[in-house]
């Protein structure tokens, strides 16, 4: 029987624990590979127990320094670098192609106050070396709003927004370092954190006044739709509603309290559920929340716009087999029938043509 691809092995959250534990405990007790590879360098494993081993000069023992009830792989990176730059005065290597593990890197670097050389290096071959202090020396300004930054434009964890890219969001942060104060400060008010952001990514669209997102949505269309000769601007060009960008507050808030913290023995002790998460019980997992409960996905009458499907004919649109007249909704030009003379929906017939009020 063959085996299965390596991918759809690693989709299986099952398979992929199994599989770390099998490696590190091989690798904690391979005596062979001790001693061949750890006379000279330290060997630091970390599976599931929340404690780190070591394996130096064939001895194997506990780093309860290191210890870390976070499970994020990008902060248990991020907190293991920053603790050896600390511990050593030469220069860290962090191996890595992430993102995420770069920004942690950097806030914690500056915030820690470090010196040493630390480089980022892809695993990826002809991909550059990032010199991490050199960074956050040319970049200090902004390094305290980068995490916030990161987050709520788009993350592992949050979602983008369609055509803002991180370009845009270091040049909003660029002008305003302290835009983003108040997302991922465990004491701010959610709905301070709400209104910064909505500020900061009102800006992103190039849109400066607005009381909610929602509003900054409508100017986006109405300036897009202005611009636009034969069809309005793609949905998805367009910002979310106010409630679903709470909703992605929320988790940006969340996530950058887990980042600033990632350098502590434990994350911040803040229920999922109540930013922006829901429990999925039949997978024991959490789902991201797109509106709240109780708030549709549109307005009712546009979940209710049906296009109907009749053919032509004498009665065309007269009887419960026309989708617009067994809803009670008149016909329109989106339908087959274009809502023209021959449709014979009662209701279609009774709309006041828009042209017959300004007559």
């Amino acid at each position: 029987m063959p085996l299965h691809s390596q991918k759809a092995v690693l989709t299986v959250s099952a398979n992929k624990k199994q599989l770390i534990g099998t490696i590190c405990g091989n690798l904690a007790s391979d005596v062979a590979f001790h001693t061949q590879h750890t006379s000279i360098h330290k060997l630091v494993i970390t599976a599931s127990d929340n404690t780190p081993t070591e394996i130096h000069k064939g001895a194997v023992y506990l780093r309860r320094d290191m210890a870390t009830s976070h499970e994020g792989a990008d902060n248990i990176i991020a907190q293991q670098a920053i603790m050896c730059a600390k511990q050593q005065p030469g220069a860290v290597s962090v191996i890595a192609d992430d993102t995420d593990v770069f920004v942690l890197l950097i806030h914690h670097y500056q915030n820690e106050g470090l010196t040493s050389a630390m480089f980022m290096t892809s695993p990826v071959q002809q991909r550059s070396t990032i010199d991490i202090k050199a960074t956050v020396e040319k970049h200090h300004a902004i390094v305290p709003g980068l995490l916030a930054a990161h987050a709520l434009s788009g993350c592992d964890t949050v979602p983008t927004y369609f055509g803002i890219g991180k370009g845009t969001v270091l040049k909003i942060l660029n002008a305003a370092p302290d835009s983003l104060t108040m997302l991922g400060s465990l004491n701010a008010p959610l709905s301070e954190v709400v209104h910064q952001s909505t500020k900061f990514i009102a800006s992103c669209y190039s849109r400066i006044a607005g009381n909610d997102m929602s509003e900054i949505r409508y100017k986006v269309w109405a300036a897009k739709f202005g611009n636009t000769a034969s069809s309005a601007p793609p949905m998805q060009s367009l910002p979310p509603s106010s409630e679903a960008f709470t909703e992605n507050v929320k988790r940006a808030h969340l996530q950058t309290c887990i980042w600033k913290a990632a350098v502590l023995l434990d994350p911040p002790d803040l229920d999922p559920l109540k930013y922006g998460y829901l429990k999925h019980e039949s997978s024991k997992s959490l789902l991201p929340v797109t509106v709240p409960a109780g708030v549709a996905l549109a307005p009712d009458e546009i979940m209710s716009l049906i296009r109907c499907n009749c053919s032509e004919g004498t009665r065309r649109c007269s009887t419960m087999r026309c989708s617009c007249c067994r809803t009670r909704l008149p016909c329109t030009v989106f339908c087959k029938c274009n809502a023209g003379d021959d449709c014979s929906n009662e209701l279609t017939r009774t709309v006041t043509d828009p042209q017959e009020n300004s007559e």
